[in-house]
């Protein structure tokens, strides 16, 4: 069984984490990130917090095109593969509204899920290693404020983190791999079985990072 370790800062009886209420109450997961491109272990991470019972839905978001990142394909690319890799699974989707906006900060990515499930709770779903620098980000206190936590350990990751009611850190071990590591060695990706197949199809028909 996966070893779950749950951070209570206030005192539990005060607080139903990451529990259903008596309404009908849906926990949604976001991952964001650019998925260029997505990969396995993109999708064992939604279905891991799946497993664990710690959402009931992840919805994917990649990357608008003015996302300042080297080597980043166009978004739609990026959308449909996703709809590939996650359309075996009705509690994985996927998500075009940052691609659709161009660029979004991570508190209006949140935001805009806030309004779409107004009645639900937002679970924002990230690496220790990212939330570590939570307090560089833009409007990082309206995140805390605003959405719950899923922290995915890192390996060798080991600075203290500032905790709150809302976290949660997930310790089951995850693959540790590089959408870079992918595009810069795709042979040998596609030989490893790094990719779902629907999505080394789709790379091979539309001839996607072939620079490489």
């Amino acid at each position: 069984m996966s070893k779950i370790d749950i951070w209570y800062l206030e005192k539990m009886d005060n607080f139903e984490f990451g529990c259903r209420k008596r309404e009908c109450i849906m926990r949604i997961g976001i991952i964001g990130g650019s998925f260029n491109p997505p990969h396995k272990m993109h999708k064992e991470l939604g279905l891991m917090v799946l497993r664990n019972n710690l959402v009931d839905k992840v919805i994917y978001v990649p990357t608008g095109d003015k996302y300042p990142k080297n080597d980043l394909i166009e978004g739609i690319h990026r959308f449909q593969m996703l709809k590939l890799m996650c359309k075996d699974n009705l509690n994985l989707e996927v998500s075009d509204i940052e691609i659709k906006k161009g660029k979004m900060a991570t508190y209006q990515t949140i935001n805009y899920f806030k309004k779409l499930y107004s009645t639900d709770q937002i679970y924002f779903i990230l690496g220790s290693d990212l939330y570590a620098e939570l307090n560089t980000w833009k409007h990082s206190q309206y995140l805390k404020e605003q959405c719950y936590f899923i922290l995915i350990d890192r390996i060798g990751f080991h600075h203290k983190l500032d905790l709150t009611d809302k976290t949660i850190i997930c310790k089951e071990n995850i693959k540790e791999l590089s959408s870079t590591y992918i595009r810069n060695n795709l042979n040998q990706a596609i030989r490893e079985e790094l990719l779902d197949k629907s999505v080394i199809d789709y790379i091979k028909k539309h001839k996607l990072y072939c620079h490489k």
